[in-house]
């Protein structure tokens, strides 16, 4: 266990030292918008005014911003998934991919990796920097019914 905690500590300064550096690796190519009941929606390129109408939709909202290369990103990935199919119609998850949306990530300051925010009425209620646990995020979700 202390391996693997080890390892995604190595990791989470890998990716944060990556994003200080402003040094992106570049994607294969740019992530389609997908949405179906059991995984998060995946969003394409953002303007500010995109991501306000996003955290604006009535509904509670996780954000999760993220890197293909982010290792504790893809760490989080399959607990993302569950969270999105077992809150289905209670919140919107959606992952934003920090390559893809380099001038939205400058705009709101966000220079590591992972960053996962919750969203209710337009308003950030929490947000977290690193890789986070799901029952982390689960209890700050339960705050927010």
């Amino acid at each position: 266990m202390q391996r693997k905690l080890e390892g995604i500590v190595a990791l989470m300064i890998v990716c944060m030292h990556a994003m200080g550096q402003g040094e992106l690796a570049q994607n294969s190519g740019p992530l389609r918008t997908v949405s179906n009941d059991f995984h998060p929606i995946i969003r394409d390129k953002l303007s500010a005014e995109d991501y306000r109408q996003l955290t604006h939709s009535g509904r509670i909202v996780l954000v999760d911003f993220y890197a293909s290369w982010c290792g504790p990103c893809k760490l989080m990935e399959p607990m993302l998934n569950e969270i999105s199919e077992e809150q289905k119609g209670l919140i919107e998850v959606v992952r934003i991919n920090v390559d893809d949306n380099k001038d939205l990530m400058q705009s709101m300051a966000i220079w590591e990796i992972p960053v996962v925010k919750l969203y209710k009425d337009g308003k950030e209620q929490w947000s977290r920097v690193g890789y986070t646990e799901k029952r982390v995020i689960t209890k700050q979700l339960r705050k927010l019914y």
